[in-house]
């Protein structure tokens, strides 16, 4: 029967890579996992009724389990890869593609205009040697021709059924800036499907105030009494999380643990194991493809 499996496994995951683009799109989408997975499993439930089982009726009695599919996908920066430049509209359009449920993404502002700064995607606090909050918008736009505005991204990432998660990257940033941000979670009606993370405290206060969904960015272990001064959600550089143990104890104080950056199979299976909430990773196709041939 083992062998059967794996048989069905293998031929379902070579269909998939032969059919059309835009199906092999449904099928990889990590929304789709778990209709699909009730599809196999009656699939496969019909058809053993009509083999000769060695072990009965009762040989297919384990429940499958599917961590990953409990997992939340973090596309990193969208996507960090060679086939688009990360923090820009071809890697966050590559991201969602590639299957994944958050699509990250960094923000710097410009030098302000009449009193108004650009809230840019970028992670640096340089594009081509030119300080960000030295420079007025266009003057990086001349350099950097695909270079968004936060207001682009939030509007492409509304427009997909994906969740977002913005890091603010200067430290203090005034609190109309966090207005101006929940303006356009609004705008775009993305409350529920919006994060504000920063590894500043400051940041975190100020976003809370505007009722932004935040989360505590630290490369560093921090007690649960913190984090839920600011956030329900922690998320933690991977040297940090070594153990279930350390996800545990998030977890009894009722905080979200989600992990950067994580780029292996063998790093996601011991992610995954420890019962991480989110993973954050440059290779969202990959995941989708390890996850989805773990379905069977």
């Amino acid at each position: 029967m083992m062998e059967y499996l794996e048989f069905c496994k293998i031929t379902w995951y070579k269909s998939i890579m032969n059919i059309p683009t835009r199906i092999k799109a449904f099928v990889t989408n990590p929304r789709h996992r778990t209709p699909l997975l009730i599809i196999s499993a009656v699939v496969m439930g019909v058809t053993a009724i009509t083999l000769p089982l060695s072990g009965g009726a009762d040989a297919i009695t384990q429940p499958i389990s599917l961590p990953c599919q409990r997992t939340l996908l973090i596309g990193h920066r969208g996507t960090s890869t060679a086939v688009a430049r990360n923090n820009s509209m071809a890697a966050f359009q590559r991201a969602v593609a590639d299957g994944a449920e958050v699509v990250e993404l960094d923000i710097h502002r410009t030098k302000p205009v009449k009193g108004k700064g650009t809230w840019v995607v970028w992670h640096d606090k340089y594009i081509k040697g030119k300080k960000i909050s030295k420079h007025t918008y266009e003057q990086l736009k001349k350099i950097q021709p695909d270079l968004i505005t936060v207001k682009d991204a939030i509007a492409y990432v509304s427009t997909t059924g994906r969740m977002m998660q913005l890091e603010v990257k200067p430290k203090k940033t005034g609190s109309g800036s966090f207005k101006y941000i929940a303006s356009l979670v609004k705008q775009y009606k993305m409350q529920s499907r919006f994060q504000l993370a920063s590894f500043d405290k400051t940041n975190l206060k100020r976003a809370k105030k505007y009722h932004l969904t935040t989360v505590y960015l630290s490369s560093k272990k921090v007690s649960t009494k913190t984090v839920k001064k600011y956030s329900r959600i922690v998320h933690l550089n991977k040297k940090v999380v070594t153990s279930k143990a350390v996800v545990d104890y998030y977890h009894r104080a009722g905080i979200k643990v989600y992990v950067y950056t994580s780029d292996s199979k063998t790093e996601w299976n011991r992610y995954l194991s420890y019962g991480v909430d989110g993973i954050t990773t440059d290779l969202a196709q990959l995941y989708t493809s390890t996850c989805n041939a773990q379905m069977l």
